[in-house]
């Protein structure tokens, strides 16, 4: 509370034109620091000027939860014996904070990292943070990097968060499942807005699309009645059991041929043309940071363990992450995409 009202009582009282404060988030509670940053934005006289530096993604958030428009953020990193500076232009955080999905995520606490790595979900976050951190452990003598993970709540979620982390000027990857080549959006878009000219990989894209969609289903439409009649006429109890929408989730997925991509990768495409011209695509979203999981999705680095989602994510961080031989094809996945 002395922190607080002091840091508030000499911009309040004190005659200056311009004051420098350095963190006042220090000492203070994130709530607290959020009130901050609010009262700063709100209660400062229009002749002052406060030059604020701070760490704290709370109080900016307070200060960007006002009305004032005089606001004006600056990045600044360390890079070696420089430190670059770079001005956010008022109009890219409004663009930030006007959507309400951004506003209440933790996107602009990627301002306060080296770099940020987008992922589809929460559980894909959990797991190559782990792998990361397993690989970065084995290596005492290396600065370890500042590196921040942010989900966006499934992959047509992804060109937003890009959106909006690339007009705040933060280093930024992506990681996508294979099933991000399905459609062209949110793909597409995607890649116009990290620099790539749709044009170039268009070609590419029919092709490998085309070929997925044409492979023949594992189940033709009589084998999927069949199979989800006998599931259904197996159940006897007043609730319909867990179990039996598993079995009848996973038909759905033997009739589609994005699903069964999706689940085994790269290996799925047919030779020849349609598996060059996924080289090729792979190769283009790559070199602007966005990587593709090449054996299908997150679940498919360990397949021993049978659950999904954030289950799986939690049995399979029980392993030795730094040895477990059946987690060395996602080790290499993040010494590239990351590291």
């Amino acid at each position: 509370m002395r922190s607080f009202t002091t840091c508030l009582l000499y911009i309040n009282l004190l005659d200056y034109f311009i004051t420098l404060i350095d963190e006042p988030e220090a000492f203070l509670h994130p709530p607290q620091a959020t009130l901050m940053g609010r009262m700063l934005a709100n209660d400062k006289s229009n002749q002052r000027q406060l030059f604020i530096s701070t760490h704290s993604g709370d109080l900016l958030r307070g200060m960007l939860n006002t009305e004032s428009n005089n606001i004006r953020v600056i990045r600044i990193r360390r890079d070696e014996e420089v430190n670059p500076a770079k001005e956010l232009t008022p109009e890219s955080v409004r663009e930030v904070w006007k959507d309400p999905i951004l506003r209440y995520s933790n996107v602009l606490d990627g301002l306060f990292h080296e770099s940020v790595v987008v992922c589809e979900g929460d559980s894909d976050c959990k797991f190559y943070s782990a792998i990361t951190d397993a690989i970065l452990n084995e290596q005492a003598e290396t600065k370890n990097p500042d590196i921040m993970f942010i989900h966006c709540g499934g992959k047509h979620r992804i060109p937003t968060i890009i959106k909006a982390l690339k007009n705040l000027e933060v280093p930024l990857k992506v990681i996508a499942d294979f099933d991000i080549l399905n459609e062209e959006q949110p793909l597409r878009s995607l890649f116009e807005i990290l620099g790539g000219d749709w044009a170039t990989i268009s070609g590419d894209w029919n092709v490998l699309n085309a070929a997925i969609k044409d492979k023949r289903p594992e189940l033709n439409a009589e084998e999927t009645k069949r199979g989800i009649r006998n599931i259904l006429d197996e159940v006897v109890s007043e609730n319909f059991p867990e179990d039996a929408i598993k079995e009848i989730q996973n038909i759905g997925r033997r009739i589609s041929p994005w699903k069964e991509a999706k689940r085994i990768g790269i290996a799925y495409v047919p030779p020849a043309q349609a598996h060059e011209s996924c080289t090729r695509v792979i190769k283009a979203l790559k070199e602007l940071g966005i990587f593709v999981v090449p054996i299908g999705t997150l679940g498919s680095f360990c397949r021993s363990v049978g659950n999904h989602g954030p289950e799986w994510a939690n049995e399979v961080l029980q392993k030795n992450l730094n040895t477990d031989p059946e987690l060395e094809q996602a080790r290499e996945f993040v010494r590239e995409a990351i590291l």
